[in-house]
């Protein structure tokens, strides 16, 4: 099923309705259910865990009615366009959307390089190559995290951990002992953790294999263990972006799209920026749908900003000069990939379908 993003309900709105509890002012409103529990109570602690690829699909899918993550699910919530890792984490960490930070997805061409980088990594596209600049995201698309934000305007401390803190926290097991023991010292915290599991194993073995299901079921297991240990806190879990099965397609298997190209690809492969040649720009679209109009709804450049598809709000500069020409939505189960270097998974994300587009809004109020 197609499924648009909600800018009204979804992950930006979430860290909105954090901010808003530490006495940050936001641009973006608040998600209702989070105003009111934040507006019932005052806890000492309030932990934002995000659990990489576990959409509402694939708790569904994986387990029982009475396992805890469904039974304290208060309700379902829209990711950012694309869902994916690289503008749906970041719009929770900055409480942005993708149209004010920028930071669309794997893949992104910064014109200011005139090179297509790898935010996460400063890595040219399908390569180990350094960008030319140290760190391209951080240069050109510098934001602040919300949890600079809240130890800037109020007497609560923030924490960050994941793979990716410094320093980094490399196990399940570290990032829930660390939540139970920072939950345990006074004064007023926030904590937002990030583990990438099951994602990593959905792009390798596929969403609905058994190795999702066990990954699933022991997550679902020690975070209720965990919550047992809490006091005075309120557990948020949520998921980046759902995962669906897909299939891969090869642009460079495709000689008449491939000629019309200025460069390769950008974005991710079920959201793909395209960058034309001047000459080809008018009949691009008719080419295009002919090979895969039914698996991609395809946005010009000026479309794009006109149906908000990267949300609301001003829209960063560099957002308008790294989009392309056009912009292929994927609404079924097909990825395309500029070459045969190109990353290929068997599961991916960031299309317009429910079932990569729905997140939980898990809620555990530990007394």
């Amino acid at each position: 099923m197609i499924e648009f993003p909600d800018y009204q309900n979804c992950l930006v709105n979430l860290s909105s309705s954090i901010l808003q509890e530490f006495g940050v002012n936001c641009a973006h409103s608040g998600l209702q259910i989070l105003d009111q529990t934040f507006s019932a109570r005052r806890y000492q602690n309030v932990v934002l865990f995000v659990i990489d690829g576990m959409g509402v699909k694939a708790l569904q899918d994986h387990l029982p009615p009475a396992a805890f993550l469904n039974q304290q699910m208060a309700q379902t919530i829209s990711s950012v366009f694309p869902p994916t890792t690289t503008a749906a984490t970041t719009s929770l960490l900055s409480g942005k959307t993708p149209a004010e930070h920028g930071w669309l997805g794997w893949d992104l061409f910064f014109p200011e390089l005139q090179q297509i980088v790898v935010p996460f990594l400063n890595t040219v596209k399908d390569s180990t190559v350094p960008a030319s600049v140290s760190n391209a995201a951080g240069t050109f698309l510098p934001y602040t995290d919300i949890l600079t934000q809240i130890q800037r305007t109020s007497t609560a401390e923030a924490y960050l951990l994941s793979q990716f803190a410094n320093p980094p926290i490399r196990t399940l097991d570290e990032i829930l002992e660390k939540i139970a023991i920072l939950t345990g010292h006074g004064g007023r915290k926030f904590i937002y953790a990030y583990w990438n599991e099951p994602d990593a194993t959905m792009h390798t073995e596929g969403c609905r294999t058994p190795a999702v299901r066990d990954i699933l079921l022991d997550l679902n297991q020690r975070i209720e263990k965990l919550s047992m240990k809490l006091n005075d806190t309120l557990l948020i879990l949520t998921a980046d972006h759902g995962h669906i099965n897909i299939t891969n397609r090869v642009i460079a298997d495709y000689p008449e799209l491939a000629k019309m190209l200025a460069m390769p690809t950008s974005i991710e492969p079920r959201a793909v920026s395209f960058h034309l040649k001047r000459e080809f720009r008018e009949q691009f679209p008719a080419v295009f749908n002919q090979y895969f109009g039914e698996d991609f709804l395809l946005f010009s450049h000026d479309e794009v900003f006109e149906k908000q598809l990267f949300g609301t709000g001003k829209v960063n500069l560099h957002t308008r000069g790294s989009l392309g020409d056009f912009l292929a939505a994927a609404v079924k189960d097909t990825a395309l990939v500029y070459s045969d270097r190109s990353r290929q998974f068997k599961s991916h994300h960031a299309g317009l379908t429910t079932d990569e587009m729905r997140v939980p809004l898990i809620l555990a109020a530990l007394e």
